[in-house]
C-alpha cells in the first residue's frame, strides 16, 4: 500500500508542479495563464495521460485513507502531525477539486480555465470558503512533500538540517499559495458567463 501510494504520488506531483507553475504565470497576465494552460492541455488531456492522472487521484485518496487508518491519525511529533493532516486535507482537496473540474467540463460544458477557478475566489459569499480552500490545497501539497523529503534527508544530512530544509519547503509553499491567490483575485474582472455560473 505504501509503495502504491508513493508511486501515485510521484505521478500526481509531476502534474501538480506544472499546474502550480501554470497558475503562477497569471502573475504576468491572464492571457499568459490561459495560453500556457492551452499548451499543457495538449499533453495532460490526452486520453491515456488523463486516464492515468484520474486513476492516480483515486489511488492516492484510497491508499492515503488506508495508511492513515493503519497508522492512526493522532500523532505526537510535529512533522508526523503535518504529514498526516496535510495528507487528509489533500485527499479532500483532490476529490473536490477533481470533481468540480470534471463537472465544469462535462456537465456545465464550460472552459475550466483561469476564470473557472477565479470566479469562486472573487464572488461573495463563496470567496470566504474558497480562498482558504485553495490556499490550503496548494500549501498542503508542499507540506506533504516537505515531510516526505525530510524523512529521506535525515539519513544523509541529519535531523537538524533536514528540519531546516523542510521548513524552507513549507515557507516556499506558503509563498506560492499566497502568490497564486493574489494573481487570481487582484483586479480580476469575470466574464458574464462565469458570473452567471454561481447562484446568488
Amino acid at each position: 500500500m505504501k509503495k502504491v501510494h508513493f508511486l501515485s504520488g510521484i505521478i500526481l506531483s509531476i502534474f501538480v508542479t506544472f499546474h502550480l507553475l501554470n497558475h503562477l504565470t497569471a502573475l504576468q497576465s491572464i492571457h499568459t495563464h490561459i495560453a500556457v494552460m492551452s499548451a499543457l492541455r495538449q499533453v495532460y488531456q490526452h486520453p491515456l495521460i488523463e486516464s492515468l492522472l484520474l486513476l492516480s487521484v483515486l489511488v492516492q485518496i484510497i491508499s492515503g485513507v488506508q495508511l492513515v487508518r493503519q497508522r492512526g491519525w493522532k500523532q505526537t511529533l510535529y512533522y508526523n502531525k503535518l504529514h498526516v493532516y496535510s495528507g487528509i486535507y489533500l485527499a479532500f482537496f483532490l476529490f473536490v477539486h477533481t470533481s468540480a473540474t470534471l463537472a465544469g467540463r462535462f456537465m456545465l460544458q464550460v472552459d475550466t480555465n483561469f476564470y473557472y477557478g477565479a470566479m469562486v475566489v472573487n464572488l461573495k459569499p463563496y470567496l470566504f470558503f474558497y480562498i482558504p480552500y485553495y490556499f490550503l490545497g496548494a500549501f498542503s501539497f508542499f507540506v506533504h512533500v516537505a515531510c516526505i523529503l525530510r524523512i529521506k534527508m535525515i539519513r544523509n544530512v541529519g535531523l537538524d538540517k533536514a528540519n531546516r530544509r523542510a521548513s524552507w519547503v513549507l515557507f516556499l509553499g506558503a509563498l506560492i499559495g499566497l502568490s497564486i491567490l493574489w494573481a487570481f483575485t487582484y483586479k480580476v474582472e469575470l466574464p458574464p458567463l462565469y458570473q452567471k455560473l454561481m447562484p446568488y
